[in-house]
């Protein structure tokens, strides 16, 4: 059925909202709510009856296209605006990285040009050759913890490969006289040395003083004193015949397993010492070799005196250790200060706790037979067989301590 003509009312209605709308025919006709087609056949019959301007809706259509135009280049205005901004911060970037380069390029011009004056730079003086006075100075080799008769089973200290028996121990304290003395020799380049110290601190063997050790030593307490007088002599035999000494210095200490009691002795501890004996009988079998000097203690400390400083030898074992944190530096320590209250001392230079340990004013030596299974049951660090030495300068005093290697 054809659809009822509008009045001229809604025909006014309707071309107000198609002018509104600027003659877009969807939006107008959404708004009147009625379909595209009826509205575009409205403002047809609109036209025919002079309700609507043909020239008008012209340039109303005009109107629009220009404004799509103005949209189309402002759009276009925008885009070029924003390459534009892109290419300005593309230059930026350049022109900062070229600002890197360049400050690059000064600091390694700035570097070649330096190198190249010092390739062409002559020095205007030289460090001149040291002429050493060579002051006096008395090298001190330290000898203690031997335990010759001791046996250490490496199968019984999971982990460690030391090996001990009367064979090693004879090896071992021969490379002790060995090595020291090359030693020795090395050091009077920086200093004149014509005397020289052997400090022999005690425990020679282990001695009968635990069943254990009575069970499992190689040798009874009479025949290790006998072994360690034989090399001891051997040693002192070697450095007077290859070190070139006008005065071997000898100090000795005997150790707390030499004794032949039961427990350590505040009175008479040298008189119950084989190590106290065995000094006894190599003084007395060298009586007539007139480089040598004894110095041996009958009790605890032995001082002597090096021009004007005074060492303290002793075996060590009056110090009182039980562990702890800050290791046997702080026993001994209080020990000294102790000490010196009696009689001051410079240095003291003792054994027994098989640590070789520089203190500064204190030296503690190494042990000969190394980490054992005593060792392990105290839990102690493990440290490698050695013996040490200890170079005393005249005005320097205590210049260098140095491990003495013995494997």
């Amino acid at each position: 059925m054809p659809l009822p003509i509008p009045t001229h009312d809604t025909l006014r209605q309707e071309v107000k909202t198609y002018l509104k709308h600027k003659g877009n025919l969807t939006m107008a006709a959404q708004e009147r709510g009625m379909a595209r087609s009826t509205l575009r056949d409205h403002m047809r019959l609109a036209t025919q009856e002079g309700l609507l301007d043909v020239a008008k809706v012209a340039g109303l259509k005009t109107l629009v296209a220009d404004e799509i135009n103005c949209v189309a280049s402002a759009k276009e205005a925008l885009k070029e605006k924003r390459e534009a901004a892109a290419q300005r911060a593309t230059l930026k970037a350049s022109q900062d990285e070229v600002k890197e380069l360049q400050a690059q390029v000064e600091a390694m011009e700035k570097e070649r040009d330096a190198l190249l004056e010092m390739e062409h730079h002559k020095w205007t003086g030289r460090i001149p050759t040291y002429n050493s006075s060579k002051g006096n100075a008395i090298p001190i080799l330290m000898v203690s913890d031997l335990h010759l008769d001791e046996r250490v089973d490496p199968a019984q200290i999971a982990g460690c490969e030391n090996e001990y028996n009367p064979e090693i121990a004879k090896a071992r304290l021969q490379k002790v006289f060995q090595h020291g003395l090359f030693m020795i020799d090395v050091m009077r380049g920086m200093a004149k040395i014509d005397q020289m110290a052997l400090a022999i601190l005690g425990d020679l063997q282990s001695g009968a003083i635990h069943d254990e050790l009575v069970e499992t030593n190689h040798m009874t307490p009479i025949q290790a004193a006998l072994f360690a007088e034989e090399e001891l002599g051997k040693g002192i035999e070697h450095l007077l015949s290859k070190g070139n000494f006008d005065k071997i210095i000898i100090p000795t200490s005997h150790g707390n397993h030499d004794r032949d009691t039961d427990k350590s002795r505040c009175k008479d501890g040298a008189a119950h010492s084989l190590a106290w004996l065995v000094y006894r009988m190599l003084a007395k079998n060298f009586r007539n070799e007139k480089r040598l000097e004894w110095h041996i203690a009958t009790g605890y400390h032995n001082y002597v005196k090096f021009w004007d400083t005074t060492v303290r030898f002793h075996h060590g074992d009056n110090i009182t250790y039980s562990g702890g944190v800050g290791g046997i530096t702080v026993p001994i320590r209080k020990a000294i200060a102790n000490w010196n209250t009696v009689h001051p001392t410079t240095y003291d230079l003792m054994g027994h706790f098989h640590q070789k340990t520089d203190g500064g004013d204190f030296v503690v030596n190494g042990s000969l037979v190394g980490y054992s299974e005593y060792s392990l049951s105290i839990k102690a660090r493990f440290e490698r067989p050695c013996q040490t030495l200890v170079l005393l300068d005249q005005k320097m005093g205590k210049t260098l301590t140095a491990e003495v290697f013995v494997e």
